[in-house]
């Protein structure tokens, strides 16, 4: 994933994990936004090391840019997915959400649930 023109990923961060928030970070800066992930772009800066003043950093298949169509797909999955399953689990009135995978727990946190509905969030680091 390192090129020379491309940021180190760190360890303890999982690939995913980052495309991810770099997706929900590009989604959050839209003109017209599906949602709002308000730590996706500094999640991406702070694992990277790179300031995204303006600009995300290359990192893989993602870009900022529009030059990638590989990323274009991508990024309409990983935005597309976010309000669905959000909305599913409110709708659900579920009060519990176990995630496993993705190497990172933001994901869990930025749905918004009703302010009388109660959210635990539960760790797992290995399976």
């Amino acid at each position: 994933m390192n090129g020379p023109d491309q940021p180190a990923v760190p360890e303890g961060v999982g690939i995913t994990a980052l495309v991810t928030a770099y997706a929900r970070a590009q989604e959050s800066r839209a003109a017209q936004p599906r949602f709002v992930d308000p730590y996706a772009e500094q999640f991406v800066g702070a694992a990277t090391g790179v300031a995204t003043d303006g600009r995300l950093p290359r990192l893989g298949p993602a870009r900022d840019d529009g030059s990638s169509a590989l990323w274009e797909s991508l990024f309409a999955y990983f935005a597309g997915r976010t309000p669905f399953y959000d909305r599913f689990v409110l709708d659900a009135g579920v009060s519990q959400i176990v995630v496993l995978g993705a190497g990172s727990t933001r994901g869990p946190s930025a749905c918004r649930s009703p302010p009388a509905r109660r959210c635990s969030k539960w760790t797992v680091r290995r399976c």
